[in-house]
């Protein structure tokens, strides 16, 4: 992971958004971490959330997680 992936990571996580329950029981902490990034990407690109809770993209529609695993794989350079 490089420098500026980390640094954006550590500041969206900063944010402190709550933790759905069912990620909370797991302690799953990397699907806690991507929720956290998720909601705050949601929030930072001002994204419509619809009734299932995901939200829409170019490549399908993504929970929180989906969302922050997606945009964590184009900023270190994966292929979709």
């Amino acid at each position: 992971m490089s420098a500026s992936t980390a640094e954006l990571i550590a500041a969206l996580v900063g944010r402190g958004e709550l933790v759905p329950p069912e990620l909370e029981r797991r302690k799953d902490l990397d699907s806690r971490r991507d929720h956290l990034i998720g909601v705050n990407l949601i929030g930072l690109l001002d994204l419509k959330i619809k009734r299932n809770g995901r939200v829409d993209t170019a490549w399908g529609d993504k929970t929180p997680v989906g969302l922050a695993r997606t945009v964590r794989r184009i900023m270190e350079g994966d292929t979709l």
